[in-house]
């Protein structure tokens, strides 16, 4: 194994950096290694795949070269059907989305078969198999499909006393709900075998979008397609479901004033003559993209935006059809101008804020207009906020472990040189950490998590203190941690 790098990291939200030795271990016994190395030395160990996580779950922050950062980028291997089920496929915890969607493309031209694709695919391209496994990410399809995962059927995980264990719901079933969502802190794993369904391959996306000026209206339309959908009505079951909602210039701050747009996909053979595409779902890599990305940092430009794409559903007539690659990875276009951006005016940073509330569904109008009356309270207006339906799972930290609720997202994307996030920006969602508490629901842990330890672990019991457990089982060296562990768990 190669000697270890110094590496400069930063969040996906760039409030948060560290500078790390850092190891791209190609086998197991290289893992073995590392994990020997931080026992001699004394040090602890993150481990890393795409590092889209928005907060320091995949770092260590402030750090000055004294800790380990452990890479998954050289485990890169795509197997179709590793047990002869066609419908499963085994992933290198490194593999990058996007390279699996081009892997399943081309494995459909050259068997003349289907497109197979796990049901539930967040929308980031170079987010890797064990990221998003050790997330247990959401997308548009979890209202009806679930979240990653009900897709896993098993993976293989070297813990830190050296075990390869081939861990699945039947083997090591403590280990695997709790390492799916675990963020990294269980071990370190090297593959993930996947579920899949079969897609005709010529599909498109077809997208239907209606717009509701009531916000009551809005998610009851939601709730009514997924009820559609779960009972085998209409295209199903690949169905992407989701919403978003803001405030007119007349109405900002006014929770009766609230509008906005239901989404509905699904996979479907293109229109001919084709059929106009969403214009958010293509050209990621464009100029006018990048414009548009940075022009939405801004308050005025961020309206008028909103008030053209709002306006442009209300009357489009049809469904919008999509490239499937553009819509599948349709939230690239803001990483793409992130990433120009600091390549463009560097040391200068894109930073952003999105923390994500799990809420019940009897209480999400009542959480969402309490979270548009203290931002104008505060005199905050978000760059975006949206609304996802997430079926439950039984994923130890995950938000919708046993909830079947909303996924309301509050996004920032304030104007930083050094990334920091302003004050008042923190003290709201510290403020509404509290009140989801209240509300029985939860934060996401993949994206921000602005909230006081007791108010997380009360969200989490008494499953914080059983993943603690387990943790203490599988790691008994205790050499996963950074920062982010340090807050909210007691290891």
């Amino acid at each position: 194994m190669a000697e270890p790098e110094t590496v400069l990291f930063r969040s996906f939200g760039r409030e948060a950096a560290g500078t790390s030795d850092t190891y791209c271990p190609s086998t197991v016994d290289d893992v073995r290694e590392v994990f020997k190395i931080a026992k001699d030395t004394g040090r602890r160990v993150a481990v890393r795949g795409g590092g889209h996580s928005f907060h320091d779950q995949a770092l260590h922050n402030g750090d000055t070269g004294k800790q380990i950062v452990l890479c998954s980028d050289q485990f890169t291997g795509i197997t179709p059907a590793p047990d002869g089920d066609p419908n499963t496929v085994l992933l290198g915890a490194g593999v990058k989305w996007i390279d699996y969607f081009q892997a399943a493309m081309a494995e459909a031209a050259s068997t003349g078969g289907p497109l197979r694709l796990p049901g539930s695919m967040q929308t980031g391209r170079h987010a890797t198999a064990g990221g998003t496994m050790s997330g247990d990410c959401l997308s548009r399809f979890s209202a009806v499909l679930g979240k990653e995962s009900r897709w896993i059927k098993s993976f293989r995980m070297v813990t830190t006393e050296g075990d390869l264990l081939d861990v699945s719901p039947d083997t090591y079933p403590d280990l695997f709900y709790a390492a799916i969502g675990g963020h990294g802190y269980l071990g370190f794993v090297t593959d993930v075998t996947y579920r899949r369904m079969a897609i005709d391959a010529r599909s498109c996306a077809r997208t239907n979008i209606t717009t509701y000026e009531s916000f009551h209206d809005l998610v009851a339309a939601q709730l009514q397609l997924i009820r559609n959908a779960t009972q085998g009505a209409g295209p199903f079951p690949a169905r992407a479901i989701s919403s978003v909602w803001f405030t007119d210039l007349t109405g900002i701050g006014r929770p009766d004033k609230i509008k906005g747009g239901v989404f509905d996909s699904c996979y479907a053979m293109p229109s001919n003559p084709p059929a106009a595409g969403f214009p958010l779902y293509g050209d990621i890599e464009s100029d006018w993209r990048y414009v548009v990305e940075l022009m939405a940092r801004f308050e005025l430009p961020n309206l008028l935006i909103h008030e053209f794409l709002y306006n442009l559903a209300k009357e489009h007539k049809g469904a919008f059809e999509n490239d499937l690659m553009d819509f599948l990875f349709f939230m690239d276009g803001n990483t793409v101008a992130k990433n120009r951006f600091e390549k463009q005016f560097y040391p200068q940073l894109f930073p952003i804020v999105q923390q994500t509330f799990v809420i019940a569904a009897d209480k999400a109008v009542a959480f969402a207009e309490n979270c548009e009356i203290k931002m104008a309270e505060r005199g905050l207006r978000p760059t975006e906020t949206d609304m996802l339906f997430v079926a439950q799972d039984d994923c130890f930290i995950s938000a919708n472990y046993r909830l079947d609720g909303f996924a309301i997202t509050i996004a920032f994307e304030p104007i930083s040189p050094d990334g920091k996030v302003p004050q008042t920006i923190c003290d709201l969602l510290h403020d509404l950490s509290v009140d989801c508490l209240a509300a029985g629901g939860r934060i996401h842990f993949v994206k921000n998590i602005y909230a006081d330890p007791p108010i997380l672990r009360q969200m989490f019991h008494p499953n914080i203190e059983a993943f603690e457990v387990i943790k203490r089982k599988y790691d008994r060296a205790l050499l996963l941690q950074n920062p982010f562990s340090d807050r909210f768990f007691r290891f």
